[in-house]
């Protein structure tokens, strides 16, 4: 069974790209950018905490996050 959550992520993803038909690359950063937000507020916009939620390395995830145009500590941006 999966995280609900994620499975609900995944879910808005896929219908918002049927409609646009988005190529694979922003597919995936559409769907990077609404798992980091997720995970942001899960973890009141602690990068070090959602970086090792996601398996990732803190400044990799710093790095994503300026790359998505996340705003810094902001994890309200859903």
């Amino acid at each position: 069974p999966g995280d609900p959550r994620l499975d609900e992520i995944a879910a808005t993803i896929a219908a918002t790209t049927e409609r646009r038909q988005l190529p694979l690359k922003e597919a995936r950063g559409s769907f990077e950018r609404a798992l980091i937000l997720d995970r942001l507020a899960r973890f009141d916009g602690n990068v070090t905490r959602t970086a090792a939620d996601l398996g990732i390395e803190r400044t990799h995830l710093q790095w994503k996050i300026k790359s998505l145009g996340i705003a810094p500590n902001d994890p309200s941006e859903s």
